[in-house]
Parts: structure tokens; C-alpha cells; sequence
């Protein structure tokens, strides 16, 4: 007899069906992943394709043509990452509205203002013959996944999106906006021209490097109070919605000659710096046609290695953090707004209007179709006009970037590049590169080794583009662009290796300006450290040297500010409890660390008792909170350690008039105030503070992590190391819930050794190689990766494959036929 007929009744209709469902849907998503091996008809090849799969997901494609290599690559990025680059052509066209609602609108209208497609199609004619086939190839391989009718990935289903046909011109936007990645420092501009209206040259010295240009820069510009704070958010935003600039956008890489290996071969290390996300924006790829050879990391919409290596030579880089950026003030006619003046004449503004398609909230479905949002979008000779995304009418304010010129033949050099057999050809092929700005570095199979500057930097008549200028004054104007042969460059020195780490590439007596902007030389020193110990204590260098400095996590400037920190005589019992944590520590951001956590939340607060006190009634007057806590968060630890030794009472003083604080006094506040707040979050006991529970690295999902619902199956998070100052590099905010969030770090590392006998290639992606969910290749490498471990690449084909795939042509396709845009 049954004793709860209510209760089951309850369970037959309502559960069952629900557990049904839950497994339908799930064997429908499963059903979503490509085929693990495959033979697949496609047209567009000149023969078969055989692409084998490593147990890591890695293919290793063999083909008889170089053009059939992009072609597969196009098939396998789709296959693998199609939702990545639906998401990126989107974020690239300024669409993502249409799919993702109210929260992108304003992202997608600051892309619709810098119309980065545009650009990409003034780039087309300029390449050559080589890099269009091979574009279209791309694209065409692209278009034959989709012509198979394959079932999507779970996000097309989820949100009602239809992938479309793939473009050339996809590709080269997609190319545009990793460069506005790595070359957002108009934000910077912004920053220091709003900080300078309240603060002296000796106060603005913490936040920038600084000099009499932010007082002259050619002109000085008085602006309404409402425009000055128009203009600070407008920077914190777009760093915010773009994931442009910010001070810790870079990499890392060095190289060491073959005079200080064991075999006379030299040794490439690179570890790129950008946000975390799954699946991150490399793909790992082995591949060989008639003249191509190479092996390591695509960029996901690109058929090409951007950084790895052929039979000769290998390549790595770093963002070079040049000022190719500058603010524009422009002067309009009160009578006629879309006027504005150069020199002594008015110049009509280039105007026209976007149209945004903006999806109904949740559930879409069920509510009426939103009302597309018309954004005007005006231009002037210097650039599109930024300032009118957030409604800064009262000064027009235009970008000029070397990004929107025409002509960008960026890709023709890295494909040639692709093909390079020594550092002359190296340098040949790079002389093409327009934007972003790097720093490559080389090494070859005879164990020489060089770092060669690239991408056009502007060559100004005044100022350095520190601040925004007046447009309205012809001596202003780029005058164009340091040459090639005068950007900075390395060929093997006599120390037998080169560093870059984002730090000044440039001697004192460089005749150029390139950047206000580097990175503090904390990584850089840490590295060349390692390298010098390692030669010095074992004679050699060798690929076990390498991983170690890749996965180090010691902060050169918390070591140095220790004796400082440890010199204070604290008033209270818990203030000296909590420093003791620091007596034996040498500045190593392990995550088991809790001294590394002490000194983390100790340094945040020291950053906001410094700089708060003086900065927040003029910047929460304007409302502008958010942008000041960042400016203060972008305090390097450099130029706090300066700070703290030399006292000299700009901020705080050794000794100061009674009702004053001290640098010791705020230092005991903010101790005072980190101690709390870690109790706080993880107890009284400071064991239980160990800098991996407080620290976690988020890799998230577009746009899946937003949805706490969905956040498990798309997001993936783990305990994380590392500072902004060490190799393993970290950057993170602070949530007072949660304790420290890293959402940026290195997203692949790679060393590759050219042996006198076996090469040595390791690497390793921080996400899978796989975007599905469901597949066992969408976060497998970020476990090892966390671990620091890597994959071992082989040329060739791997010699057990876990699966492949044959592409094999329903008709002849001629090489050299192209189709274009």
C-alpha cells in the first residue's frame, strides 16, 4: 500500500518528466560535439587533408599545399572554436547586442564608432598575393564546416543565434582588435589629463611618468567641470568594457645564445599576458605543407603561428607599449556643431548613423521587440569622435591610431614571418608590421639570438602624446613614423641573452620617443636574475632553467620594500603579531603563502590611506569613484617602495607638524586596516590566510559566466599565485565577499630549444583546445597549466594519434584563386 500517494503522484508528473528532460537535453548537447574521427568531403582542396589529434586535442595537419594547410585551419578553428568566433566577429562588427541584450550596447557602440571592419577592408588591397590566398583559404575552410550542416555548439542553441558565412574580412577586424588589446593607452591620456586638473607635478609623479608636457603639451585646453568628469568615465569605461590598456597588458620572453647552453643551440621562452577567459584565444597547431613547417600558437580567426617556430627559427613576443594613441580636443562652431576648426579654416565633421539591434531582456520571447538604438557616429581628420559614446557633447574629443590608417599590412608580416629562415629574413619580413606594437624576439637553430622593435610609432612636432591636445593647431600632427631601421633592436649581444618583459627597450640616449607607458622593471630584473644565476652557478642554460622561471612567483619589489615595512616600531600587539608573518618571508606569492596575503591587502590599503584622503572630494564630487579607485590601484609597488624611502612629504613625510600622519603612521593604519579585513574573510587565525584561498584565477565564459545558473558549466576557477610584479604574472581586483579575483595572467606559455641532436618544443594553452563544454578538450591544459606543466610538440605527425580526421576534395581547387571580400 502506498502511504504517500500524494507524494508519488507528485513525483510521477512533475520529477520524471523534469529527469527526462534533463537527459534529453544533455544527449542533445552531447550531440553537438564534432566527430572524434572522420573522413569529410569538402570542396576548395587541391587534395587530401590529413589532420591527426595528439591525446591533448593539439592537430597536427599534413598537406600538400600550403594553401590546403589554411584551409584546414579555417575547418578546424570552426570546428573546434566556433562560438570564440562568433563572439569575436561580433565584438569586432559591434553586434553583440543583437545576442546578448542591454549590457553590450554601449561596447557595440564604441566599436560601430571605431568601425574596426572598415579598417580591416583598407588593409585588403594592400596584401600581397600570398597572404590574400591564404586568407581566403581560411575563410573557406571556415565555410565548409558550416556547409556540413554540423549541430552547433550549446550557446547557438541557448541564445538563438545562427552562425553566418566567414569573411577575409572577419579575420583582419579580428586582427584590429587584438591590437586595441594591446594598444589601449588613450585611456591613460584621459587619466592623466583628468588627475592633472587637481593634483601638482609633484603629486601626479606616483600615478605617471610625468614632465612639463602635461603642463604645456602644446596647449593648454580648459574644459567644463561636467566634460572633465564625461571624460574620466569615459576611459574607465572603455578599459572596463573593451579590456583595452590597463598597466599589466604585456608578456614575457627571452632568449639565451647557444654559447651558454650545453649544444650550442639557442632558447626561446614566451608567456603572453591578456584576460583569462575559456577558451582562451590560442589554439596550439602543428603544421606542413610544401614549404610550410611550423608549429605553436594561432590566434583563433587567423590561419597562421603567430608565435612558435619553423625548421629555422623560432619567434616569440611582447607588447612593446608604445604611444600609438592620441587625443584629439576638437574646436566646433557654436553656430554650426558640425564644424570643427583646423588652422584658420572649419572643417565639416564625416557623419553618419548606426543602427543598433538590441535583444529584449529575459525572456526575449515572451516580451516585445526592443527598439533599435540609433547611434550618430561623427569623424574629423584626426579620427572617429569617442567622446559622443557617452554623451560628451561639451568637448568633442577624436582619436587618431595607427590602427585606423589605411593600408595595415600586419598580416603579410607575420605570414612571411611563417616562412623565415635567419635573422635577415626576420627582420625583412617584420619591416611590414604596422600595429600592435612588439618586441620579437628570435632565436635560431646556429644558436644566434635578437629582439627587433615593430609597428609603426608616431614621430610628434610637440608633446609626446601624453595628454589630450588641441586639434585645432596644425603643429600638433603626426609628422610619421620612426623608421624601421631606428626602431630599437638586439643582435646577440655579448651577455648571450635578451629580456623583455613590457619594461623601456631604449638607452638614455635613444632619439626617439615611443612611450611614457612601460612596465615597472620588476619582471624584467626577476628574469634576467634567474638567467644570470642559472649561467653562473651550472655554466650552462638549459629548457628545466626556463620552466622554473616561468612558473616563478617572486616579487623583487616586496622583497626590497621588506626591510622598510619590518623597521617600523607598530603601536599595537596585533599590528606586530601580523608583521612577524613577514620576518622570514622573501617575497615568494606562492599560494600557500600567508605572508604573501598579508602583504597584498597591507599594500591595498596603504594605496587607498595614501591617496584617498586627498583625491576623493574633488573626484566623488564629479561622481567618479570607480576611476579613482582604479588610478589608485594602478600605483605601482616601485613607485610605493620610492615613496615610502624617501619620505618627502608629498604624501607623507618622516616628520610632520602635529595633527599630520606620518609614512609610519599610515603604514601602521593600513596594516591595522589589512588585518581586519582579513579576519574577516578567513578568520582570526592567519594560517588560515594562505594567499591561494584569497587569491583564485577566474577564467571566465562570454557570456555564460554573467548567468549564475549556467556560471558552473561554462566558468572554470582554481587557487591562484603570483602578483603583478612576478613572472607568473597576476593581476587582480578585490571583492569583499570573495577576497582577491584574478581575471588576468598568462594564457599560454612556450619554450622551444633548437638542439644539436632532438629539438625541445613545450607549450601549453591556459584553456583547452576545444570551446564545447562538454568536451574533454574545453579545460584539460588549464589544469596543467595551473600546475605548471606543458605538452611535449613534435614535428610531423604525432606517432600514436588519438583520432583523426581526413579532408579529402570533392573537386580540384586551383591555389591561387582567390575571391577576396
Amino acid at each position: 500500500m502506498n502511504r504517500f500517494p500524494l507524494l508519488s503522484r507528485f513525483a510521477f508528473t512533475l520529477l520524471l518528466p523534469l529527469a527526462l528532460l534533463t537527459i534529453g537535453s544533455w544527449i542533445y548537447l552531447r550531440s553537438s560535439l564534432p566527430p572524434q574521427d572522420a573522413r569529410v568531403d569538402v570542396a576548395g582542396l587541391s587534395a587530401p587533408v590529413d589532420v591527426r589529434f595528439d591525446r591533448s586535442g593539439v592537430p597536427h595537419i599534413s598537406a600538400a599545399t600550403d594553401h590546403d594547410v589554411f584551409f584546414a585551419m579555417g575547418y578546424l578553428h570552426a570546428r573546434d572554436r566556433l562560438w570564440q568566433m562568433e563572439v569575436q566577429r561580433r565584438f569586432a562588427r559591434g553586434t553583440l547586442s543583437e545576442v546578448m541584450g542591454e549590457a553590450t550596447l554601449q561596447q557595440d557602440v564604441m566599436m560601430r564608432t571605431l568601425d574596426l571592419p572598415s579598417a580591416a577592408a583598407t588593409a585588403w588591397p594592400a596584401l600581397g598575393g600570398p597572404a590574400q590566398i591564404s586568407l581566403q583559404a581560411y575563410a573557406d575552410g571556415v565555410n565548409a564546416w558550416l556547409a556540413s550542416e554540423p549541430r552547433l555548439p550549446p550557446e547557438f542553441t541557448l541564445l538563438g543565434v545562427k552562425p553566418s558565412r566567414w569573411t577575409v574580412i572577419d579575420s583582419l577586424a579580428w586582427q584590429k582588435v587584438f591590437s586595441l588589446q594591446l594598444s589601449g593607452n588613450f585611456s591613460r591620456e584621459l587619466a592623466r589629463y583628468v588627475a592633472s586638473q587637481s593634483l601638482t607635478q609633484a603629486e601626479l609623479a606616483i600615478f605617471f611618468e610625468v614632465d612639463d608636457e602635461v603642463e604645456t603639451a602644446g596647449v593648454t585646453v580648459a574644459m567644463p567641470s561636467a566634460s572633465v568628469a564625461g571624460l574620466s568615465r569615459l576611459g574607465g569605461a572603455m578599459e572596463r568594457t573593451l579590456g583595452t590598456g590597463g598597466h599589466f597588458v604585456g608578456s614575457n620572453a627571452w632568449v639565451v645564445s647557444g654559447r651558454h647552453s650545453g649544444d650550442g643551440g639557442a632558447t626561446l621562452a614566451n608567456d603572453p599576458h591578456l584576460g583569462l577567459h575559456l577558451p582562451s584565444v590560442w589554439y596550439a597547431v602543428v603544421q606542413k605543407g610544401d614549404r610550410l613547417d611550423t608549429a605553436g600558437m594561432s590566434l583563433v580567426g587567423l590561419p597562421l603561428v603567430v608565435f612558435g617556430r619553423n625548421r629555422d627559427i623560432a619567434w616569440g613576443g611582447t607588447s612593446m607599449t608604445a604611444d600609438v594613441q592620441d587625443l584629439y580636443f576638437e574646436q566646433t562652431d557654436p553656430a554650426h556643431p558640425e564644424r570643427y576648426r583646423f588652422g584658420e579654416e572649419w572643417h565639416q565633421m564625416q557623419t553618419r548613423v548606426e543602427t543598433v539591434q538590441v535583444k529584449a531582456e529575459f525572456p526575449a520571447g515572451l516580451r516585445p521587440p526592443r527598439t533599435p538604438v540609433k547611434a550618430v557616429v561623427r569623424s574629423s581628420r584626426h579620427g572617429p569622435v569617442i567622446s559622443d559614446v557617452l554623451g560628451v557633447k561639451t568637448q568633442p574629443t577624436a582619436l587618431r591610431w595607427t590602427a585606423l590608417d589605411p593600408g595595415d599590412t600586419s598580416y603579410d608580416s607575420i605570414l612571411q614571418l611563417n616562412y623565415a629562415t635567419n635573422w635577415n629574413d626576420f627582420r625583412q619580413a617584420l619591416s611590414l608590421y604596422v600595429t600592435p606594437t612588439l618586441n620579437m624576439l628570435f632565436a635560431d637553430r646556429h644558436g644566434n639570438i635578437g629582439m627587433q622593435g615593430v609597428g609603426r610609432v608616431p614621430l610628434r612636432a610637440v608633446g609626446k602624446g601624453a595628454i589630450p591636445t588641441a586639434g585645432w593647431m596644425p603643429e600638433t600632427e603626426w609628422m610619421g613614423f620612426i623608421d624601421f631601421d631606428e626602431m630599437p633592436r638586439e643582435y646577440n649581444p655579448s651577455r648571450g641573452y635578451i629580456v623583455s618583459a613590457n619594461n623601456r627597450n631604449t638607452r638614455e640616449d635613444y632619439p626617439h620617443f615611443i612611450s611614457d607607458d612601460w612596465a615597472p622593471p620588476g619582471r624584467a630584473a626577476r628574469i634576467e636574475q634567474l638567467i644570470r644565476t642559472q649561467i653562473e652557478t651550472h655554466g650552462t642554460f638549459d629548457v628545466a632553467a626556463s620552466r622554473a622561471m616561468q612558473a616563478d612567483r617572486t616579487s623583487l619589489p616586496a622583497r626590497a620594500i621588506l626591510p622598510r615595512l619590518l623597521g617600523v616600531a607598530y603601536p599595537q600587539p596585533r599590528q606586530r603579531e601580523a608583521v612577524a608573518l613577514l620576518r622570514d618571508w622573501n617575497g615568494e606569492m606562492s599560494d600557500d603563502s600567508q605572508a604573501a596575503t598579508l602583504f597584498s591587502a597591507w599594500m591595498a590599503h596603504l594605496r587607498t590611506e595614501l591617496f584617498s584622503r586627498r583625491l576623493q572630494a574633488d573626484w566623488l564630487q564629479r561622481g567618479d569613484a570607480q576611476h579613482l579607485d582604479a588610478l589608485i590601484g594602478g600605483v605601482s609597488q616601485e613607485a610605493l617602495n620610492s615613496l615610502l624611502t624617501v619620505q618627502d612629504g608629498t604624501w607623507c613625510g618622516r616628520t610632520v607638524p602635529p595633527g599630520q600622519r606620518s609614512c609610519d603612521d599610515v603604514l601602521a593604519t593600513a596594516l591595522e586596516a589589512a588585518v581586519k579585513e582579513l579576519e574577516k574573510l578567513a578568520g582570526p587565525d592567519p594560517e588560515d590566510w594562505s594567499w591561494g584561498r584569497l587569491h583564485r584565477a577566474y577564467y571566465a565564459h562570454t557570456p555564460f559566466s554573467q548567468i549564475k545558473a549556467t556560471r558552473p558549466f561554462f566558468e572554470r576557477s582554481g587557487p591562484g599565485g603570483g602578483s603583478a610584479d612576478t613572472i607568473d604574472v597576476a593581476d587582480s581586483s578585490f571583492d569583499p565577499a570573495t577576497g582577491y579575483r584574478q581575471t588576468f595572467g598568462a594564457t599560454f606559455r612556450q619554450i622551444i630549444h633548437f638542439g644539436s641532436g632532438q629539438d625541445t618544443h613545450l607549450l601549453i594553452n591556459s584553456s583547452g583546445q576545444s570551446g564545447h563544454p562538454l568536451s574533454r578538450h574545453y579545460a584539460d591544459m588549464n589544469q596543467q597549466f595551473s600546475a605548471g606543466q606543458y605538452l611535449s610538440v613534435r614535428a610531423g605527425t604525432p606517432v600514436s594519434p588519438a583520432s583523426t580526421i581526413t579532408l579529402v576534395p570533392v573537386n580540384a581547387a586551383h591555389p591561387d584563386s582567390q575571391s577576396g571580400p
